[in-house]
């Protein structure tokens, strides 16, 4: 209360009148004065504690006020750290007087700011509520929680959306979860009818969940997830244990069904009855194969024979030698059983492997081979006089004889270096040499090339003393038919003979006579001996016949029909 001026005169007059009648009383009882100043002494000390005492009265009052503002404004302060928010300052506010006026502007403030917090905690509740179902919906432990574990004193709008976050996470997470455990509860169903799992067979409630379709009602906990994933993959191994068990078993009645020989109708019918994966057909495929391992063993012998044949069939295939064949084969010892049968097999597979591997190098060494042949067909068929006898003249003899010629000459050596490069390979791959029934035939190959060049040496030689020879007997012809030369007549050496610009008529060729140098060697070589190339045809008699002059080279006519293997036309026979 702000006291006036003249409050302030009345107490100073209030005083003055009490004096006075002091003084009055005082002259009238007649107090000495120094009596007079004692009391008048004691009296102001009284009067001093007096106000003395109000001023420390209204100074508590005034404490507590400014507490209660201060309480206020501290009040607000917190509300507005809870709401994550800043306060913004009232206009006058510091310099605000009295305390009562601005206890009561800083009270509105607290009353909005409360509202406000109480707006904002419900919305923050609900959130929190929220999440708390998820966590316990999905079995989220304390620690896991994390920040979002007890509700707190923070109702900031950071702290919401951050709830709201997490709601959204858990959400997400649910729904995966959701999502997972219906997907492994399909898997698991259809494993069940992959495997015919009966309901009398289930022991668990999950397993009970899911065979029934209520897997909903078992949560979405991590756990629940782990049983039902351990579940699945105990199905997926059983799936897989009775794949393996069925597989083997099938490889089985496989190879006996082809080996028996059981029909298309008859392995059908077994299929269509056994489907799946249950145990009722692990039992079937047993039963049948225990059926067939019957009937395998009362036709062992059979099986052991065609073995046998299919053995000879390969080695014949591989072209090896009669006494490998005796070395490879096993011996026949009247015991027809299943360890026999399986080591003829082992043999054929073996055998059949290799086959594979050096069909290629085989194919040349067979295309090398058949060459071989059709030039020892070509030989023959030049050595045999009969084919000058055929009446039927055919012009293009000589052009099928020469092209015959020079695709034997450009193939053959072509396919001789080809072979040597493989043949050096095969040999540095396995440590071994290639056989050919039984022959090193790199080594054939080197030979019969060197037979083939000395035996072009030796008829190139050949060729030369037959022209020396025909020119030596051209000579003495001309010297013995020339008449005595008379008086004007030119020199026998300047004359013009008839026959000085005609070709030599040449009827004996290496072809017509090399039937007097011995049979035909293995690949189609002559075996050449000391015998003289004009040995049965007189040359002077060859000189004088009247034969027209046929230039055969180095073969003969061939004649126009086809004969047979021993006489055939080699030319018109495919390379």
């Amino acid at each position: 209360v702000v006291f006036s001026f003249m409050d302030t005169a009345g107490l100073v007059t209030l005083a003055q009148e009490n004096v006075h009648r002091l003084n009055v009383l005082w002259d009238e009882i007649g107090t000495e004065p120094d009596n007079r100043n004692h009391q008048i002494q004691e009296l102001a000390k009284e009067v001093a504690a007096v106000f003395t005492n109000r001023c420390l009265a209204e100074e508590a009052t005034r404490d507590t006020w400014r507490i209660r503002i201060s309480e206020a404004e501290d009040c607000v302060q917190h509300i507005a750290t809870q709401l994550g928010e800043s306060v913004e300052k009232i206009p006058g506010y510091d310099t605000m007087r009295p305390l009562t006026r601005k206890h009561g502007v800083i009270t509105d403030h607290v009353c909005m700011w409360e509202k406000k917090k109480e707006e904002r905690a419900k919305i923050v509740e609900a959130s929190f509520e929220t999440l708390r179902r998820l966590f316990e919906e999905l079995g989220t432990s304390p620690i896991e929680q994390g920040e979002f574990r007890d509700f707190g004193e923070d109702l900031s709008h950071s702290r919401a959306k951050r709830l709201e976050e997490k709601i959204l996470e858990v959400s997400v997470e649910k729904a995966r979860r959701t999502d997972h455990i219906k997907a492994v509860s399909n898997e698991i169903r259809r494993l069940n009818v992959e495997l015919n799992v009966q309901d009398s067979s289930l022991s668990t409630d999950y397993e009970r969940a899911v065979f029934h379709g209520t897997e909903a009602s078992l949560g979405v906990t991590c756990r629940v997830m782990e049983e039902l994933d351990t579940l699945k993959d105990g199905l997926e191994r059983e799936k897989h244990d009775r794949e393996e068990t069925i597989k083997a078993i099938a490889y089985k009645i496989t190879q006996l069904w082809d080996r028996l020989k059981i029909t298309e109708e008859e392995r059908q019918t077994f299929f269509d009855c056994n489907m799946g994966l249950g145990p009722d057909v692990v039992k079937a495929c047993e039963t049948e194969l225990a059926r067939l391992v019957e009937m395998k063993r009362a036709s062992m012998v059979t099986f052991i024979a065609e073995a046998r044949e299919k053995l000879q069939s390969l080695l014949s295939s591989l072209h090896v030698s009669e006494a490998e064949r005796t070395r490879l084969i096993p011996v026949e010892s009247g015991i027809f059983t299943d360890e026999e049968l399986e080591r003829h097999e082992s043999l054929i597979a073996t055998l059949e492997t290799r086959l594979t591997e050096m069909r290629p190098l085989l194919v040349l060494v067979e295309r090398r081979e058949a060459i071989m042949q059709e030039k020892a067909d070509f030989e023959a068929y030049a050595a045999d006089p009969s084919r000058l006898l055929a009446r039927t003249r055919d012009p293009g003899r000589l052009l099928r004889e020469e092209k015959f010629r020079k695709t034997i000459e450009r193939e053959l050596p072509r396919l001789n270096e080809k072979l040597k490069h493989k043949l050096a390979e095969f040999k540095r791959a396995r440590g071994e040499d290639f056989l050919y029934d039984g022959i090193h035939y790199l080594q054939s190959i080197i030979e019969e090339e060197e037979e083939e060049r000395v035996h072009k040496e030796e008829e190139k030689n050949r060729k030369k003393m037959e022209r020396a020879l025909r020119l030596e007997a051209d000579r003495n012809a001309d010297a013995s038919s020339t008449p005595r030369r008379g008086l004007g007549t030119p020199h026998a050496s300047q004359a013009t003979s008839p026959r000085s610009n005609a070709p030599t008529p040449r009827f004996v060729t290496p072809s017509v006579l090399s039937q007097h140098k011995g049979a035909p060697s293995r690949r189609g070589g002559m075996q050449r001996e000391n015998v003289s190339p004009v040995a049965n045809i007189p040359i002077a008699t060859a000189v004088h016949h009247k034969t027209p002059r046929t230039n055969l080279n180095s073969t003969a006519e061939f004649g126009a029909s086809r004969l047979n293997r021993s006489t055939r036309d080699p030319l018109n026979s495919t390379m």
